[in-house]
């Protein structure tokens, strides 16, 4: 092969690669590239999902819910004029294993219920067990 043909292939090559925006004979502007780009929207992301669209539409966004170790071991008593005057009982830990050395009134006193002091404990157990009060 001689050196001018291949300078002939060369110069044939460069022109077709012009920059017109013609590539192997396709035009770069018949391409639609707005498929490509996603479209970047302002709004957060929480707004977007169907779960916050469902909580919009209702009007609260959080649910308040019971703490289920409190509703476990603690009992309203009453329902009072207001909601300060609840009273909550519990019973006593320390009676369900390792008890056979322990003296029989011990275990005795053990199995009784107290009442929760009123002020902030009280107040504490109002807020966890508010849904089911």
């Amino acid at each position: 092969m001689s050196f001018l043909s291949i300078s002939s292939i060369a110069s044939s090559l460069l022109r077709s690669f012009q920059p017109s925006g013609s590539l192997l004979g396709h035009s770069l502007k018949s391409h639609n590239f707005s498929k490509a780009t996603r479209s970047i929207t302002t709004s957060s992301p929480m707004q977007s999902s169907p779960r916050s669209k469902h909580l919009s539409q209702r009007g609260s966004t959080n649910k308040m819910k019971t703490h289920q170790g409190t509703k476990k071991r603690w009992t309203p008593l009453g329902s009072g004029s207001k909601a300060s005057d609840i009273l909550f009982k519990r019973g006593f830990a320390g009676k369900s294993h390792l008890n056979s050395g322990m003296a029989r009134n011990r275990l005795n006193n053990l199995g009784g219920t107290t009442l929760a002091p009123r002020g902030r404990i009280s107040k504490t157990l109002r807020r966890l067990l508010a849904p089911s009060l």
